[in-house]
């Protein structure tokens, strides 16, 4: 008997196109290029800017977040000096003194009522992501009211997740409307007491 040939299987390979093949190395080749320019501007600007370090994007993004927290730190460092620098000087030497530091008198109060308010360490360490300007805006918050800030994450209607998003100039008005909204409640406890 004759046995049936089985067909050999359809080949499963795509065709070769030749038109494709060019675009996708051009593709490849164009990716290269622009990968090449960019890494020779950021080595150019490491260049120009004195910087050694790693120019790998996660490498600098972490460095980039170590440099912001030793920002935060340095705002109560600063304001530190210059308190013990003023307690230090005789009276009428300290204004020479922010003189030489190039440091107006009106900054260097700030940098010193932000560091004696918010320095203490469970404080500062939840604080000092917000910046200078945005502790700044905090100072006329009373005691209570950071506390809760920071221990709560909100005080009234204002939270500490809002606060990291607003601008200085909405976190300001967010302030004044909280220290009203307390005053407020404050006077309502003092009369019904008084009663």
């Amino acid at each position: 008997m004759a046995r049936n040939t089985t067909p050999a299987p359809a080949s499963k390979e795509a065709p070769f196109v030749e038109e494709a093949a060019r675009s996708d190395i051009a593709a490849a080749n164009q990716l290269a290029v622009a990968t090449l320019e960019q890494n020779e501007r950021v080595s150019a600007l490491a260049v120009q800017l004195n910087y050694q370090g790693s120019t790998d994007p996660a490498v600098l993004e972490n460095s980039a977040r170590d440099a912001l927290k030793r920002i935060g730190m340095a705002i109560f460092e600063l304001g530190a000096y210059l308190l013990l620098l003023k307690e230090r000087a005789g009276h009428g030497k300290f204004m020479p003194v922010l003189e030489r530091l190039g440091i107006n008198q009106h900054s260097a109060n700030k940098y010193m009522a932000v560091t004696q308010r918010f320095a203490n360490s469970s404080t500062s360490t939840h604080l000092e992501k917000l910046g200078f300007s945005k502790m700044a805006e905090l100072l006329p918050l009373d005691d209570d009211q950071v506390d809760d800030l920071v221990e709560e994450g909100q005080t009234g209607e204002l939270s500490l997740d809002d606060v990291t998003r607003m601008s200085v100039k909405e976190l300001r008005a967010a302030v004044r409307k909280e220290r009203a909204e307390a005053a407020k409640q404050k006077n309502q406890v003092e009369r019904l007491t008084a009663v």
